[in-house]
């Protein structure tokens, strides 16, 4: 900060430039927020000589912010440019105000009720994202030395908005009281609680999970479960028929061993505790190890064969993708690499059933080729990527690991956006974008600490990257943000977030974090249950700017 000729604090042209993108930000959020209440106006919500009066004083609301924000904006980026530096933010742009609402005629009054309460209920909403955003605007003018007199303008027009909300309830409650409420119809043969395709609760066309036509549950296009298991169902087979069998062997050795034991015990008493474990520890481990190398031997032939391309295309490209990944890890970690690629936990803590693997190898050499192989693939999936000092990548959180946080839904105007080119992830894609915390640092799923230099978030700009937490506090990121393709609500398909907004990482540590998000608009307690929960995990706050955030 530099002082001017008054004594006020001025600020530099690098923190108004910060300034600068934080104005851009709040009038792009805040622009549109009352487009769904003209689009209800223009459905008929409200008809009469009143509604025209709120409609126009809603347009000159609209109006009073659009200019609150650019009056804002022009004096920030007086300061930002100040060097002569051009600004890199783009101006807001005000929204054009819908036409007038026309009166009909005769001086005609009604309405829709249920219209009516939706309309209640987006002017409760953007009230509060008004006054919530005029006092963060003040608040950024205030920190350069400007005037807060914009924001007290967007403030006092959430106000007013607050303000028409009783009336327009009571002119709901009137309304309801003229409508006329049509009489049920009496029972019949043709009764929809009791005829197929007109009872919700019941018929297969309106309930969830059971028409497939429609329902996400089971649309493989639009459920990653499904889909995921569509592209890996002759896996799953192939695995479970393997492990059954697997298992049926090391039954059967078990019956024969105890058989065989108790046999030797009927001829021997003395001998028989020693034939018992003699079955045990040594001639059932033994043979349940052989069989176990050879049915992974047949595995592994059926995954690299023909049948086993054509059924499971992605097969060959999922594999190679963890044997890539082991090589990193071997190239990082090679005692722990050939401790799992000799699988040196069976051969600490059973070594009967370790020497039975390498049976096959032994009585046929060069011939069990797949076998070697097979086992140096369990070492590449056993390894896969690990944390710098070694340790695997942690699952997921989920509700046994604590209580769900507080989740906040997308706003209503974007539902259906998906079917307008926003990409949706799938499981795992999701998956592929998750964070986990070790040591204080960010790291993705591939044991890479997380960074952000290359990122760009829509309103932050170069240097973010934007993120969601989820309810168990699994934390997503997404390197670009892409208006109309990717946005926060990609990460969970539309669904309800603990908290969303950019962050700031350089080589694993966190550096900024905030609530900037025009689909969700979190406010500042969805922020605060992310810092706690990421404090909670080891993440140091020192230093971290926290936009947005209130320790309240």
């Amino acid at each position: 900060m530099s002082t001017d000729r008054r004594g006020d604090a001025m600020a530099t042209p690098d923190e108004a430039a910060r300034a600068l993108r934080a104005v851009a930000r709040l009038a792009e959020e805040q622009g549109d927020a009352l487009d769904r209440a003209f689009r209800l106006f223009g459905d008929g919500a409200l008809l009469g000589p009143r509604a025209a009066r709120l409609h126009a004083g809603l347009v000159d609301r609209c109006t009073e912010v659009g200019q609150a924000f650019t009056r804002a904006f022009r004096q920030v980026e007086r300061l930002a440019t100040a060097r002569g530096d051009p600004s890199r933010v783009p101006a807001p742009h005000p929204r054009r105000p819908p036409v007038p609402l026309r009166e009909p005629p005769g001086g005609f009054v009604g309405g829709d009720p249920d219209l009516m309460q939706a309309i209640d209920a987006e002017l409760a909403e953007v009230a509060e994202s008004w006054q919530l955003a005029g006092q963060s605007l003040a608040a950024t003018l205030v920190r350069v030395g400007l005037d807060s007199a914009p924001g007290q303008d967007v403030a006092r027009a959430g106000a007013w908005l607050a303000d028409q909300r009783p009336d327009l309830r009571r002119r709901r409650a009137d309304l309801l009281k003229t409508t006329p409420q049509p009489e049920p119809p009496p029972r019949s043969a043709t009764d929809p609680a009791t005829t197929p395709g007109t009872n919700p609760a019941t018929d297969p066309a309106t309930t969830p999970g059971t028409n497939p036509a429609t329902d996400p549950a089971t649309d493989p296009a639009t459920n990653p479960a499904t889909d995921r298991a569509t592209g890996t169902a002759t896996d799953a087979a192939t695995g479970t028929v393997g492990d059954a069998a697997a298992d049926a062997v090391t039954d059967t050795l078990s019956r024969v061993g105890a058989f065989w034991a108790d046999q030797v015990a009927g001829l021997v008493p003395a001998a028989g505790g020693l034939a018992h474990q003699y079955a045990e520890r040594v001639a059932v481990p033994l043979a349940q190890g052989a069989a176990e190398a050879v049915i992974g031997a047949a595995r592994f032939g059926w995954e690299h064969s023909l049948g086993g391309l054509i059924t499971n295309p992605s097969g060959p490209v999922e594999r190679a993708r963890a044997a890539y990944d082991a090589g990193e890890f071997a190239a990082e970690h090679p005692l722990e690499f050939a401790k799992s690629a000799v699988d040196w936990e069976t051969l600490t803590e059973n070594p009967a059933r370790w020497f039975g693997r390498l049976i096959p190898e032994v009585l046929l050499g060069a011939g069990t080729a797949a076998t070697r192989a097979g086992r140096l693939t369990g070492a590449a999936t056993r390894a896969g990527p690990r944390l710098p000092d070694g340790s695997p990548i942690p699952p997921p959180r989920t509700a046994a690991d604590g209580p769900p946080l507080r989740t906040i839904p997308m706003r209503r105007q974007h539902v259906g956006e998906e079917r307008t080119g926003v990409r949706y992830l799938d499981e795992k894609g999701l998956a592929s974008r998750r964070l986990v915390i070790h040591d204080g640092k960010l790291y993705d799923v591939y044991g890479r600490p997380f960074d952000t230099t290359r990122a760009h978030a829509h309103f932050s700009g170069k240097g973010r990257a934007i993120f969601v937490m989820d309810r168990y506090g699994n934390l997503y990121a997404n390197s670009k943000h892409v208006v109309g393709e990717f946005h926060h609500s990609s990460f969970l398909r539309g669904g309800e977030v603990a908290a969303a907004g950019d962050v700031e990482v350089k080589d694993g540590v966190l550096k900024a974090i905030s609530r900037h998000s025009g689909h969700y608009r979190p406010g500042p307690e969805a922020l605060r249950q992310a810092i706690d929960r990421l404090r909670s995990a080891g993440v140091d706050f020192t230093g971290v700017s926290k936009e947005g955030y209130t320790s309240g």
